[in-house]
């Protein structure tokens, strides 16, 4: 989780720089002596998948599976998408495993139903300084949207946004992270929460210049590499840049799927779970992870149709129907 960066003086010249200003350079690193620790931060979204009768794993055999994901990873700070109520608590105890109120959590429910969405992050690393959240009506994400569209193609039910402000206490900046589940009926849908989105996040970011949006959007980038209308004007209206694009390709040749419908072997297709960023030169590594797992609870990397441990993925458990995409910035 750190990278450590030596500035030694004899460096300096090779470096292109001088003694005075080696403060301005180190900001953001722990010094240890001679030597400076620069703290990555790694960030997670991750669709739990709400309890449902009809899901070939539920919830209770799911869950180790999701803590096994997470801990192996241990990001920062999670987006979490179809948290439930009844699920919420175990979920956050199982991602504390060993370190008693190492995650904080801000959960807000969607409706009446109990779903909700989650920002958890490192107590240890960040200080809070500022949250909000807001939960979009139907009415106002189909305000472009034709009478026969918001009849009877549209999502009944709220969908939400939530915020917060963090301070990195490594390098005492700010950043703004967002979170949020877009609408999954209609297109015209999400391209009206796009814009509800781009507009709750100039309202709410402040001074703050560095933000991270992570989410299920329900649109993004085809298996062919076109991006859908919604998540185009998405990102046209709030200036952000999809992290793993930075480091993987987005075209035929990429195997970016993250939903996968409880297919085992379903890599390639529509990017809908998504991390973005304002800038995309902090960005040091981004991946789709595809954890898998056996009977006994042991995680295995399954990028291929064969997984690390030499079995097919189709003999392998799921730990939901997304796959969790995660990035490691530089702070």
């Amino acid at each position: 989780r750190t990278l450590s960066c030596l500035l030694l003086a004899t460096l300096l010249a090779a470096c292109g720089g001088t003694e005075s200003d080696v403060g301005e350079r180190n900001a953001g690193l722990t010094s240890v002596g001679p030597i400076f620790v620069l703290q990555t931060l790694k960030v997670m979204t991750l669709n739990v998948r709400r309890q449902g009768s009809g899901d070939p794993e539920p919830w209770a055999a799911r869950l180790p599976m999701l803590q096994n994901m997470v801990l192996y990873h241990r990001p920062h700070v999670i987006g979490v998408q179809e948290l439930h109520v009844d699920t919420l608590m175990d979920f956050a105890n199982a991602i504390d495993h060993n370190q008693p109120g190492r995650y904080v959590h801000h959960w807000i429910k969607r409706d009446s139903g109990g779903e909700g969405i989650a920002i958890f992050w490192d107590s240890q690393r960040f200080q809070l300084r500022g949250m909000g959240y807001k939960n979009t009506k139907n009415s106002e994400r189909l305000k472009k949207c034709s009478w026969w569209e918001g009849k009877f193609r549209s999502d009944k039910k709220r969908r939400p946004i939530q915020h917060l402000i963090l301070r990195d206490l490594s390098s005492q900046r700010e950043f703004m992270v967002l979170n949020t589940h877009f609408p999954s009926k209609h297109h015209c849908e999400r391209r009206g929460m796009a814009k509800i989105f781009a507009d709750y996040m100039t309202a709410n970011k402040g001074s703050t210049e560095r933000i991270i949006a992570l989410g299920d959007f329900n649109d993004g980038i085809e298996a062919d590499g076109r991006l859908n209308k919604s998540y185009d004007e998405l990102l046209q209206h709030t200036g952000l840049f999809n992290a793993y694009g930075k480091t993987n390709p987005l075209d035929p040749t990429g195997a970016f799927s993250t939903s996968n419908h409880w297919d085992r072997e379903n890599r390639r297709g529509r990017m809908i779970d998504h991390i973005l960023v304002s800038d995309l030169s902090p960005v040091w590594t981004s991946k789709v992870d595809r954890s898998m797992f056996v009977a006994t609870g042991h995680r295995y990397d399954c990028p291929n149709l064969i997984c690390s441990n030499g079995r097919p993925a189709r003999q392998m458990r799921l730990y939901s129907d997304h796959w969790a995409v995660v990035a490691t910035l530089w702070p």
